[in-house]
């Protein structure tokens, strides 16, 4: 179990203790509820809790090359157009000097398992 100043958690895997443990050490308060998978927002909103906390969508995308992959979460109740996040993603790479990604779609289920070790219905920064 990772013993956090702000909570403690049950861990369920080596990346989600990394994650946790990464928050953790910049000093960034957080806390996790774990669900089984939910392949829509209103499947998942079943083990959803009411208490202020933000709900996330998550999506693994690739560049069109398939030699970039980006893990994105965002308030599940705002609908991100693939283009403004090309957009997006191109202004804040640029900006550090990394290399635009290009367009981007979303990564078939085999990448999702290759990179990720997930099915589509469970991603998730952990």
């Amino acid at each position: 179990m990772f013993l956090s100043k702000y909570m403690n958690y049950e861990i369920i895997s080596d990346r989600q203790e990394r994650v946790l443990r990464y928050l953790d050490e910049h000093h960034i308060p957080f806390t996790t509820y774990n669900h089984p998978e939910g392949k829509t927002i209103e499947e998942a909103k079943r083990w959803w809790h009411d208490d202020g906390s933000v709900h996330c969508k998550n999506i693994f995308m690739r560049n069109h090359k398939g030699d970039q992959h980006y893990l994105i979460c965002f308030p599940c109740d705002y609908d991100l157009a693939i283009h403004d996040i090309e957009h997006w993603l191109k202004d804040v790479l640029v900006s550090q000097g990394l290399k635009a990604p290009g367009k981007l779609s979303f990564a078939s289920p085999e990448r999702m398992m290759r990179y990720l070790g997930l099915e589509p219905g469970s991603v998730s920064p952990f």
